[in-house]
């Protein structure tokens, strides 16, 4: 969960990480950028982004108001990264 409570924030096999807004009970948005699927997706301690973590060795940073993404890291790692 976010730090204020409201959103949530799951990642997938898929390789999309959602963000639903768990008052409302609706999906505010669908994150897509990596290649591979997701390992992990933790917040921000402000709350303002996300950041997700794939098998593809990327690391994201998303704004989480507008759904995008800021920043892409090659990691650099060739193992899981999981946290």
């Amino acid at each position: 969960f976010s730090p204020c409570g409201r959103f949530a924030l799951t990642s997938s096999r898929d390789r999309y990480s959602k963000i639903y807004d768990c008052e409302r009970l609706e999906l505010i948005h669908t994150l897509s950028g990596h290649s591979l699927r997701l390992y992990s997706a933790k917040w921000s301690v402000c709350g303002r982004f996300a950041y997700t973590t794939s098998r593809d060795n990327v690391i994201c940073c998303w704004n989480v108001a507008m759904g995008k993404s800021v920043q892409k890291l090659d990691s650099g790692h060739r193992t899981a990264m999981v946290g």
